[in-house]
């Protein structure tokens, strides 16, 4: 009997460990992933490559629902190499998002530096077509007063976009110039065309002659 006693104490020492081996949560794992996701974040890699961002975070999600699913397993089966391979994988693409912030950030300062010219240059010719432009009648001198407002809106638009650029919000800053460059664009293109010609009058039409009887 004593003999029996001690194989089951044995038995339960051994699945004891055997539980407790397999059941260990990859906690290191877990806090390195969710660490270099909020680096590449602080990088702003969700602004300069939002889609390659959402992707990891996708991931990050999916390795902590395979925790989740092998935390509510039963211990003995419980596997948690998948959850480490897929928290491996996030860590590897956290890190390479930040390289990539890095030139995207890189390449969108330039294009804002590239828009503040066109921006500056687009106001001062548009200016210059609302000054040239025939003011004959009350409607074209009227067209041409809400022409110089949306100018100065563009104006306004400029200041904002310079202080968006110093605060190195570079991504909002390009949206912002790029859509008062299309807007001044509009305006030019709408100064610049041809004034519509009224149509010639229609000639009448020469009246039949009559037959002799």
């Amino acid at each position: 009997m004593k003999r029996y006693s001690f194989l089951a104490v044995v038995v339960a020492v051994g699945l004891f460990f055997l539980i407790a081996g397999c059941a260990k949560e990859p906690v290191q794992e877990i806090a390195a992933a969710q660490a270099a996701v909020a680096s590449a974040k602080a990088v702003q890699a969700d602004k300069y490559i939002a889609k390659e961002y959402a992707a990891t975070e996708e991931l990050m999600k999916e390795a902590l629902a395979e925790l989740q699913k092998q935390k509510q397993a039963n211990p003995l089966s419980r596997n948690y190499d998948k959850a480490r391979a897929s928290l491996a994988a996030v860590v590897e693409s956290a890190v390479s998002l930040k390289d990539k912030a890095a030139v995207e950030k890189t390449k969108v300062q330039a294009e804002v530096e590239s828009s503040i010219a066109t921006l500056k240059s687009d106001v001062a010719e548009a200016k210059a077509l609302v000054k040239k432009a025939p003011q004959k009648t009350k409607e074209a001198k009227a067209m041409l007063a809400e022409k110089a407002k949306e100018i100065e809106a563009a104006v306004a638009q400029a200041a904002d976009i310079v202080n968006l650029k110093a605060s190195g919000d570079f991504v909002a800053a390009r949206d912002a110039a790029n859509s008062a460059i299309a807007s001044l664009e509009s305006i030019k293109a709408e100064l610049s065309a041809p004034a519509a010609k009224p149509a010639p009058k229609a000639k009448p039409a020469p009246k039949a002659k009559k037959k002799k009887r």
